[in-house]
């Protein structure tokens, strides 16, 4: 119904018009009494035929006008005339974002001060309990004195939202609400959060979900979520992730892709909480002092036009004159605080074992990380940091968790056969201890290199010329003491610092300090992980995906200031609390950008042709599945904030939990199916338990001892558990203990090298197993009554053996070759030559074998984009610095 000129409604006589859309038509009008221009908005007939619907749109409408604020439109009068409801509103001369985005996306700049006005106008309105459920590009008018926001709170009207019969897909039906009803959504889908397509009560984070929607269409001129039909636009909502900004922007700010994508999280917890904090995070990427806002030098993507190769060029030149200057002695407090991105070579991915990948050298001018390539080659890399190339250092093959030497020309490193080694960055290396774990490093100004021998062992030292390691830390001083890891040794090897692991998440962990001078222990931060001593006088360590730093006296082993947040968005894992970064004396900051990961995995089963099935569609954090003799249950540990051993129902599809001790490993059933077997750290010291499967008993421990034990198997009478223990003189040796009576021991294999793995063939008869004998681990078989009745299986290295149901065929892991052995029958021990069934190139946490020769499979989820480079912030002291004095 149009409106002609000079048509009076109320005071306010209509001049012309100056649009529609679903919420009517407007149109420019004077006020008679105040002789001013305002802007009239006559609304859809639903309002005069519903009487409920009339009171609360005015109800709404009057909360609406009390709002004040220089960033949303002012709503003067709501009115009622021949039939017609209006509003009457601020008249704004300017032009829509959406007309704006008609142009291609807007400089970064621009996009910052916009979306800053945007949120405060949200958070302005939130404040008040008003939800403005239709924020998009078209609510949004760009003026000389800044932004304003429309329609708070009087949503565009839509249909409510059914589900298919047939597919479940969403479908749109039904008489068109102009406010938000239960079972109705409202707002213009393309900007919906999945709550609203679903029909729920919109919230505050609801618009936050339209923010990200908005900021991500400025940021890229492209909408977030597309499709050709409303379902399809839906079902992206609903289950699609937007395409990373970098792809069509590749010198957008890094920290409005995280601001972005967590406004666009699904689940309305996992996003900003309020338009307050997405404000202060585009602050502080728009702000002086901060490296986030600016561009990235080095561009991910593979697709790259001639336009953005030209400006790569220019970027990169430009950083490596400013590196160049800084290196040069411009490192003051006043040198310039940049960023910039390392991106690994084509095919190769940060090493995630549980491990710390990134290394920086203490001049800060040389990076090394450990990435494993398609073909799971693990290596150390060296990156200069005036240098476009990264090169493989020789001598680090299959190395993990790298740590610098004090002058920065060695760096230490653990293997992936669990040797703790050193190399020259010239190349040449050598073994400082047969046996360490990738769970923390450091080397003192005395050449002591500290490190972990085993999961629960406490933390040990050697000379960095090799020898004899010594204890320094012990766990067990109480019931929370379990793990001690990521050593790191302060100024003038007066002590150490540490994590202490008490069998909850890392976010609850604790790190102490020891003085090797008194011996005393002190708790120094509760809830953080993977500290490390910083030369300003401050350490850093993670929580939840950011690194805390505070002010902190070595000598003292006493906080100086209270932990303060410094850098967010930073990976860290669940397994080990490795937060991913590392800090040089001059203050450069490199880490890998991510969040607190809990290790994505899928549960699979993979036939002998390397085809996989999903057990079920969940990825979740599975480790060391192991199948029940009968086929029907699944036992598996969940990495999660705690270490539980769950079972897994494959005819009801449920996932149960069986223990709950918060640290258990590597599930086995016993031959009968009756009883599980599992090690854990829980009591101080990795033991072995055992525990009835149907619940008629308790928990009980098998194994005693200071040393460290891991759980292989069962002997097949059921009478005797399988573990490896680890001596100090020869390192991991294979026993089987009784589950009745005294537990006393009795050793199966044993020598001077590491023997670990131990399997038992199903008929009882012959035991396979991992020694490291030959440099390098390999799969052997020998009688369980004849430990001289022995041979050699694999012959390019192996681990992981396990039989097949039937005791005649072996199968075992080569790097990421699935091998398969056949024995002859017989009494004698007569493999056959080693084949291959099949390569697979994501990673299994463990795996069993059933029926039909199939495997379950603990795998790797499709993870695109993760670990494929590091951050680098130059002067990152001075963000510190900076930090403290707001």
């Amino acid at each position: 119904m149009a409106l002609a000129s000079g048509t009076k409604l109320g005071p306010y006589e209509i001049l012309a018009p100056l649009g529609a859309g679903g919420m009517g038509e407007v149109y420019r009008a004077r006020d008679t009494r105040l002789e001013r221009i305002v802007a009239i908005k006559v609304l859809p007939q639903e309002f005069s035929n519903d009487s409920e619907l009339k009171q609360r749109f005015e109800r709404e409408a009057r909360s609406i006008s009390s709002l004040n604020h220089p960033h949303i439109c002012t709503l003067y009068d709501v009115g009622h005339q021949d039939g017609i409801d209006y509003l009457v509103m601020e008249y704004i001369e300017g032009e829509s974002l959406a007309q704006r985005l008609t142009k291609g996306p807007l400089p970064t700049e621009q996009l910052l001060k916009i979306g800053i006005q945007i949120s405060e106008a949200l958070d302005a309105a939130h404040r008040h309990g008003i939800i403005h459920r239709d924020l998009k590009p078209g609510n949004v008018m760009l003026t000389k004195g800044g932004t304003k926001l429309l329609d708070f709170g009087l949503a565009k009207p839509t249909a409510p939202l059914k589900a298919a019969a047939a597919t479940g897909a969403p479908t749109f039906a039904g008489t068109l609400s102009p406010i938000t009803r239960k079972g109705y959504i409202t707002g213009t889908l393309e900007y919906m959060s999945p709550e609203q397509v679903e029909g729920k009560e919109a919230d505050s984070r609801s618009d936050m979900f339209a923010l990200g929607a908005v900021l991500y269409e400025m940021a890229t001129g492209k909408r977030a979520f597309q499709g050709k039909s409303s379902i399809s636009v839906a079902s992206a909502i609903l289950e699609k992730e937007p395409e990373p900004i970098s792809k069509f922007q590749p010198m957008s700010p890094p920290g409005l892709e995280h601001v972005i994508k967590t406004c666009l999280a699904k689940d309305a917890e996992e996003r900003w909480q309020s338009a307050a904090d997405v404000g202060r995070e585009l602050h502080w990427i728009a702000g002086s002092g901060s490296g986030a806002g600016l561009p990235r030098p080095i561009v991910r993507s593979r697709k790259m036009r001639e336009r953005a190769v030209w400006m790569f060029a220019a970027a990169m030149l430009a950083l490596l004159a400013a590196y160049l200057g800084w290196k040069g002695g411009s490192n003051s407090a006043n040198g310039a605080r940049l960023h910039m991105t390392v991106t690994l070579p084509q095919g190769t991915v940060l090493v995630r074992n549980s491990t710390q990948p990134v290394a920086i050298a203490p001049d800060g001018t040389t990076i090394v990380y450990s990435a494993s390539n398609e073909g799971h080659k693990t290596q150390l890399y060296l990156r200069k940091l005036d240098s476009f190339e990264s090169r493989a250092i020789p001598g680090a093959e299959e190395g993990m968790a790298p740590f610098f030497s004090p002058d920065g020309e060695w760096v230490g490193f653990v293997t992936t056969d669990d040797k703790l080694r050193k190399v020259a960055l010239r190349g040449g290396s050598s073994v400082l201890s047969d046996t360490a774990i990738s769970i923390g490093g450091s080397w003192a100004d005395d050449g002591t290199v500290y490190f972990v021998k085993s999961f629960a062992s406490g933390i040990y030292a050697v000379p960095g010329g090799g020898g004899q390691p010594r204890q320094i830390t012990q766990t067990g001083s109480n019931g929370d003491d379990r793990v001690h890891l990521w050593p790191a040794v302060l100024p003038h090897n007066s002590g150490l610092i540490f994590t202490v692991w008490n069998g909850k998440s890392f976010n609850e962990a604790r790190i102490e300090g020891i003085s090797f001078k008194t011996g005393k222990r002190k708790v120094l931060v509760e809830n953080g992980t993977d500290a490390h001593y910083l030369s300003s006088g401050h350490i850093a360590y993670g929580r939840d995906g950011n690194l805390f730093v505070a002010g902190f006296d070595p000598e003292r082993l006493e906080l100086t200031s209270s932990p303060v947040p410094a850098t967010e968005g930073v990976m860290m894992g669940a397994a080990n609390g490795d937060a991913v970064f590392g800090v040089s004396q001059n203050g450069t900051l490199v880490f890998e950008p991510g969040t607190f990961t809990s290790f994505p995995r899928n549960l699979q089963w993979i036939d002998r042709k390397g085809i996989s099935t999903n057990i079920n569609a969940e990825v979740r954090p599975y480790a060391s599945p192991t199948l029940s003799p009968d086929g029907k249950r699944i036992a598996l540990t969940l990495m999660s904030s705690t270490f539980d051993v769950w079972l897994y129902d494959l005819e009801r599809e449920t996932l149960t939990k069986f223990s709950f001790g918060g640290d258990d490993y590597r599930p086995r059933w016993s031959p009968d199916g009756k009883m599980l077997a599992y090690d854990s750290s829980k009591t101080g010291r990795q033991q072995v338990f055992v525990k009835p499967v149907n619940g008629s008993g308790s928990e009980r421990m098998v194994t005693d001892g200071p040393e460290s034990k891991e759980l292989f198997d069962w002997t097949a009478d059921n009478r005797e558990v399988i573990f490896g223990r680890e001596n100090k003189e020869t390192g991991w040796d294979v026993y089987a203990a009784p589950i009745e009576g005294n537990h006393q021991p009795r050793r199966l294999v044993e020598g001077p090298f590491n023997q670990i793995q131990a399997h038992v063939s199903p008929d009882g008869k012959w035991l396979a197993y991992v020694s490291d004998e030959s440099e390098q681990q390999e799969v052997f078989v020998q009688a369980l009554d004849d430990p001289s009745t022995r041979v050699q299986i694999s012959r390019e290295g192996g681990f992981e053996p396990r039989w097949a149901r039937t005791g005649r065929e072996l199968f075992y892991l080569s790097q990421n070759k699935i091998m398969s052995v056949t024995f002859a029958a017989g009494r004698n021990l007569s493999p056959g030559k080693p084949t291959l069934l099949f390569e697979d190139k994501r990673e299994w946490n463990g795996y069993d074998v059933g029926r039909n020769d199939r495997f379950v499979v603990s795998r790797d989820a499709e993870l695109k984009g993760t670990g494929t480079q590091i951050n680098v912030v130059l002067n990152w002291f001075d963000e510190i610095k900076a930090g403290a004095k707001k």
